[in-house]
């Protein structure tokens, strides 16, 4: 009896073993040998193509590359998959253009089987421009021609330098991958033909190169992709934060919308949709990731930080993520526990180059696979989601995010969604839920005026109260962001006692992070002394150079009764694109502004010390 347990023993651990190493095989790429569930009951040995090589498009005078190429094999039964080689073709030929017809031969039992696919041999259109010269509108994309297409692209009210990269021999019959690159800050405002020249742009020229027969758009912004708390501090390396105070930018919302277009417009496999992106780039990426959920099917990304509590939201989606040991910029530290975090979920790769820092393009220069492993990915996810109602997982607190789910009334799949934590309640300057002291919590608060410039409270309603410490005080609120639609706020003067002119109110559309309330560019709506609503103002300036304080085609709203000192006085601001309506005390203007919007950043500034703002809304329309 115990022989016949030992050897019965030792036949699962052989079937175990066997089959072990076709799932191997199968995760890898596909196996070479078939696992015992291959097993089929055909009789007849037969030989067929399972899959074409990943490139089908060459330029002059390259080598084949049969990678990814697999044919299906029945031999006595058994059904396997076999890897192409070079030495199984014949009839390739890249010294001139046009269709080539290529042979496989497989010998298997004395018998020969000749299976052909095809390939072309075109010309290189990697450094092909084809220049648009009006500026296209969103909705309104035009036929674009075979290799790079460089135009302006207008959404909202940003015009964007763009690209969209056609194949050669472009048929509407084939259904082709699509790539989309963000890129940095690094590259902010630079055209999209420098983004793709650029050093970092790396899987945009491999891909043309070694798949061509792809679709790329690269959109770019003259002002952050996406928009977080540490942007007001920039204290370096970026670390990790939640998805709840991350705010698309218009330029990354009008990248979807290009995005979008070409996807429609032109024979994209849905499929096969791709993100790639660097740096801050990667960070838009993460948020297009966790919000789209099971779109993409598949990332390479750079070096930038993300939020690991959203990552099962991607667990569909592979994605290979770069990193430099010794990241100045990003916290590496960050990324690899974001990424062990994704690991639980999802099947991707971590790549940290050693010694390097945030810059290391000439790694993915080289780096094998790069290419041939993002369009590998096929999204298989079948289920268009259909998301119920959001239902509380860890409730906030006024130190931690909270974090809430919703189901796929479909399918069952499960979304996270982050939401924000509670403000802190102070009572004689201790915060009653945590302990923090009011000191402490203004540390966290810049401005013109240092960090102490704001005191920051709650109101009797339980919404957040700012009251300025200064006579020049500003300050970016980091979880707001606006780009059309709504702002209302109360305001309340306490002093007339003016440093300048008087100008106290909402900062809106502002470039960045606003220390320096004289070199950078915003618009401010509110109160100007003398009884004036001001409904439309800007520094005039840049970042390299002081400049004056300039008024646009600013209308004026006279209302004494509102602007007696003590008052809480209610404001609305409306931004529909193009006009700008303020509303206070029962009276309103309209204006059409003279200059496009700088950016998506939303604070408050004030010239008289103790002014307060409190319950600041934002509506999108």
């Amino acid at each position: 009896m115990k022989r016949f347990f030992l050897l019965f023993a030792a036949f699962v651990i052989m079937i175990c073993l066997y089959s072990c190493t076709g799932k191997e095989g199968a995760n890898s790429t596909v196996g070479n040998t078939s696992s015992l569930s291959d097993r089929s009951p055909v009789s007849e040995d037969s030989v067929e193509l399972f899959s074409m090589p990943l490139r089908t498009a060459y330029f002059v005078g390259e080598p084949l590359d049969v990678s990814g190429c697999f044919l299906k094999v029945v031999q006595n039964g058994i059904l396997k998959y076999v890897e192409i080689n070079k030495s199984m073709v014949s009839g390739f030929d890249s010294e001139t253009l046009g269709t080539k017809n290529i042979v496989i031969e497989y010998n298997m039992n004395g018998k020969v089987y000749n299976i052909d696919f095809t390939v072309r041999v075109v010309n290189d259109l990697s450094l092909k421009y084809n220049t648009v010269s009006k500026t296209v509108r969103s909705g309104n994309l035009p036929d674009l021609d075979e290799g790079w297409n460089l135009f302006n692209y207008s959404f909202g009210d940003v015009v964007e330098s763009v690209a969209v990269f056609i194949p050669a021999d472009y048929d509407t019959d084939v259904r082709y991958p699509v790539q989309m690159y963000l890129h940095g800050d690094g590259e902010l405002g630079w055209t999209a033909k420098q983004v793709i020249e650029g050093d970092c742009a790396v899987s945009v020229r491999r891909a043309i190169k070694e798949i061509h027969d792809t679709i790329i758009i690269v959109p770019t912004a003259k002002s952050s992709w996406l928009l977080v708390p540490n942007d007001v501090a920039r204290v370096y390396p970026y670390h990790s934060y939640s998805m709840a105070d991350a705010y698309e930018s218009i330029h990354l919302q009008a990248a979807e919308k290009l995005f979008d277009e070409v996807c429609e417009k032109y024979s994209a496999d849905p499929s096969r949709l791709y993100l790639s992106g660097y740096s801050r780039g990667t960070m838009a990426s993460w948020f297009l990731l966790y919000r789209d959920i099971d779109r993409y099917a598949g990332a390479l990304l750079c070096c930038g930080a993300g939020d690991p509590d959203v990552v099962e939201n991607f667990q569909n989606t592979p994605v290979w993520l770069f990193t430099g040991q010794v990241d100045e910029l990003v916290s590496t530290k960050d990324l690899k526990s974001l990424f062990n975090r994704y690991s639980e979920f999802g099947d991707g790769r971590y790549t940290e180059y050693t010694a390097h820092g945030h810059g290391f393009s000439d790694m993915l220069e080289t780096e094998r696979n790069l290419i041939s492993w993002l369009y590998s990915k096929v999204n298989t996810v079948k289920c268009s989601h259909a998301f119920g109602e959001e239902s509380v997982s860890k409730s906030p607190t006024c130190t931690e995010y909270g974090l809430n789910i919703k189901k796929c009334t479909r399918c069952g799949r499960i979304a996270m969604i982050p939401c924000k934590s509670v403000p802190h309640i102070f009572e004689n300057g201790i915060c009653t839920l945590c302990g923090t002291s009011e000191e402490s919590y203004d540390a966290y608060v810049f401005g013109t005026g240092g960090k102490n410039a704001w005191k920051i409270d709650t109101n009797d309603e339980g919404n957040i109260r700012f009251t300025a410490k200064t006579n020049e005080g500003a300050l970016i609120i980091p979880s707001l962001c606006f780009n059309t639609g709504t702002i209302e706020w109360d305001m309340t003067v306490k002093s007339e006692d003016y440093k300048y002119n008087g100008a106290i109110g909402i900062i809106w559309a502002s470039e960045g992070d606003l220390i320096d309330i004289y070199k950078s560019n915003y618009y401010v709506t509110g109160r100007f002394k003398g009884g004036i609503f001001v409904t439309f103002a800007k520094f005039n300036g840049s970042r390299d150079s002081n400049a004056a304080f300039a008024w646009e085609n600013a209308k004026q709203i006279s209302n004494g009764s509102t602007m007696a000192k003590d008052k809480k006085v209610h404001y609305k601001l409306k931004y529909d694109g193009t006009h700008i309506t303020i509303e206070v005390g029962g009276e309103s203007v309209t204006i059409i502004p003279g200059h496009k919007l700088f950016g998506s950043y939303v604070g408050i500034y004030s010239e008289s010390v103790g002014t307060v703002f409190e319950n600041i809304i934002i509506r999108d329309n």
